[in-house]
């Protein structure tokens, strides 16, 4: 079940590195942009702004898991399975609705889509740009490559949607199943379980929380970067 997890998390922190890709490439190049072509600067703050509102769905989700630890001190143990229950039964009666909460937090594809070809096109036939990375004063082929396929992948809304949502839900689900079913005894919860579930939970937290931080990082980069632009 751990290895599951690990490789969802995985999939999801590699849609932050194609947003990461994309965030260099602009902060690396905005001052020269901002001087030669500002004429792009308005379509380049909104494809920032989405991006920015991925990251924030992939850090808000990460909470879930993040924001729990057992308290294993005489006094509150023996209630400890319950408010474990208390609180991710929520989530694990309503996991269609998480998925929708993450769907209505996260970028759109097509806004993202719409601005960036805008600015490619651009490139391209006015400004008579091989690549829109031109605009930014970049010219290496390699980097072009990476760009691009950053892009590609964020493009490609069914795929992005369908790890941004259902990868990261089903590992949040699958993490809160296993350290619930490691509380139980023939099919009761019971205090004397924590231990063993406590450093479970751990382990999990620990993906997410690398999880968290990676989009928190990403999110305020971006804002800062949108915070120079506009």
């Amino acid at each position: 079940m751990v290895k599951d997890v690990v490789e969802g998390v995985k999939l999801v922190s590699s849609t932050i590195q194609n947003i990461r890709n994309i965030y260099s490439t602009v902060n690396d190049g905005y001052q020269y942009m901002n001087t030669n072509y500002p004429e792009i600067k308005n379509d380049l703050v909104i494809m920032c702004s989405e991006l920015k509102k991925t990251c924030n769905a992939v850090a808000k989700a990460s909470e879930i898991i993040t924001h729990f630890r057992f308290n294993i001190s005489p006094v509150t143990i023996h209630g400890e399975p319950t408010r474990f229950n208390d609180y991710f039964i929520k989530y694990k009666m309503d996991s269609g609705e998480a998925k929708n909460r993450i769907r209505s937090l996260k970028g759109s594809c097509s806004i993202i889509t719409k601005h960036a070809q805008k600015i490619q096109k651009d490139a391209t036939t006015k400004f008579n740009k091989n690549n829109f990375l031109e605009l930014f004063g970049l010219y290496s082929i390699e980097r072009a490559r990476q760009v691009e396929q950053a892009l590609s992948n964020i493009y490609n809304e069914e795929k992005e949607w369908y790890i941004i949502v259902d990868v990261l839900s089903e590992s949040l689900k699958m993490a809160i199943n296993d350290v619930s079913d490691h509380l139980e005894t023939n099919g009761m919860m019971h205090s004397d379980n924590i231990k063993i579930a406590a450093p479970l939970l751990k382990k999990y937290s620990a993906l997410f929380e690398q999880l968290e931080k990676e989009s928190n990082q990403q999110a305020q980069a971006i804002q800062d970067l949108m915070d120079t632009l506009v």
